[in-house]
Order: structure tokens, then C-alpha cells, then sequence
């Protein structure tokens, strides 16, 4: 397959029985990390929880980012 037919072939709607799905990502286990730090903050220190939305900030931003791109 030439580039030109796989580019062509990728702009077309997905055939029946065909699934796309996107590539690996480690952004939603940075998110989930983030997540944890929130809880953990709420019963221990403030700090973990601000820094646990600046984590979930950050992998949002990265992930959402990353789906663009695809």
C-alpha cells in the first residue's frame, strides 16, 4: 500500500465490523494519580489536594491533547 491509498483509506468512515480505537495512553494513569492525591489531601494535608488538581489539570490537558492529534 502506497501512503496515498492509507491515507485515503484512513479518511473514509470505518467499515462494518471495523473498530477504532485509540492509541495507548499513560495520561489517565497520571489522572487517576491525581485523583488519589485529592482524597488522600482530604484526610491528611491540603497541599496533596492542590497538587492532585494540578495533576489532574495537567493530565487532562495531555490527554484531551493527545485524542486531538489522532
Amino acid at each position: 500500500m502506497t501512503v496515498d491509498t492509507e491515507r485515503a483509506r484512513h479518511d473514509q468512515p470505518p467499515e462494518h465490523g471495523e473498530i477504532h480505537l485509540p492509541s495507548p495512553s499513560a495520561w489517565p494513569c497520571v489522572c487517576a494519580g491525581g485523583i488519589t492525591l485529592v482524597f488522600f489531601g482530604i484526610l491528611t494535608s491540603f497541599v496533596f489536594s492542590v497538587v492532585g488538581v494540578l495533576l489532574i489539570a495537567l493530565a487532562l490537558a495531555g490527554w484531551i491533547g493527545e485524542l486531538r492529534h489522532e
